[in-house]
Formats: C-alpha cells, structure tokens, sequence
C-alpha cells in the first residue's frame, strides 16, 4: 500500500511520505465514494473536497470523521507544495511528526472502512 510505501521514506523524505500518505486518502475516498454513490444519478463529484462534502452530506462519514480528513489532505498538501530543500531541520523533525499521525490515522481509517466492508 501507499502507506507502507510512506513509512520507508519518513526518515529521509517526510514530503515524500506525506505524499504517498496523502495519495492513499485519496484512493480511500475515491473507494468509499464509488461504493456508496450510485452511479448514473446526475452530478459526479470530481475532486477530493466535492467527494469528501458529499460522503459527509449523505451520512456516510461524520462531522468529527470529516474534519480529521480535512487535516490529513491539509499535511498531504504541505508535503506537496512546501519548499522542503531549504528547510530548517527542526521545521523537518515538526513536520516529519505531523506525517507519522497522518499515516497511523489513515491506517486505522482504512482498517474501519474494511472493517465495514465499505471499500
């Protein structure tokens, strides 16, 4: 999985962990969202957010479910669009932390959403 592929990197790229963790969450809302929505019924969210306001509108994901994604897909775009080279080593150590909780929580959403049978 992108997550195991993140925890390989955390030591030396945490970006390109935030990254791989962010690209599993992606996937995983994707899943959920072409489970759960049927097809053929006008309006396809494209994007992560539309997808994400949509599972949270229709019960399938709550409030407090919700808002913790919006802060994963929040370190996901650090990673992707923060200037990591000319960063300070203690910027790296704080954001190399946020990446670590950003995969353990995406792990065991992952885990809930199997558990359920939902992806």
């Amino acid at each position: 999985s992108y997550l195991d592929l993140a925890e390989c990197f955390l030591e030396t790229d945490p970006e390109v962990a935030g990254f791989l963790a962010g690209k599993e969450l992606e996937l995983l809302i994707y899943n959920l969202y072409e489970q759960v929505i049927p097809k053929g019924k006008g309006y396809r969210a494209r994007d992560f957010r539309s997808r994400l306001e949509e599972l949270w509108e229709k019960r399938y994901i709550r409030e407090q479910q919700k808002e913790e994604i919006i802060s994963w897909w929040e370190t996901r775009n650090k990673a992707v669009h923060t200037d990591w080279v000319s960063a300070s080593s203690e910027q790296l150590a704080l954001f190399r932390k946020e990446v670590i909780k950003m995969i353990s929580e995406v792990r065991k959403f992952k885990e809930k959403l199997n558990k359920e049978k939902l992806i």
